[in-house]
């Protein structure tokens, strides 16, 4: 969607996680239901490893549930 000044942001959506999620999925699943996310602010905020968190949003990604944008994870 486009802001007032006409930059595309993604915004997030609330949506029920699928059942299929592993753990690390789901707190990633969980923190971004809340903002868009960089790598770093995500292993911040779940207090994991960028590697772990990678693992994650790269699950996520092929099963079609996050995309990234400017750096940034969102839910879709």
């Amino acid at each position: 969607s486009l802001d007032i000044l006409g930059s595309a942001r993604p915004k997030t959506q609330k949506q029920t996680p699928p059942a299929d999620l592993s753990g690390n999925e789901l707190r990633l699943w969980q923190i971004l239901g809340q903002e868009a996310l960089s790598l770093d602010e995500i292993a911040y905020e779940l207090k994991d490893s960028v590697s772990n968190v990678s693992i994650a949003i790269t699950n996520l990604s092929l099963k079609g549930l996050i995309r990234e944008s400017a750096g940034k994870y969102y839910l879709v």
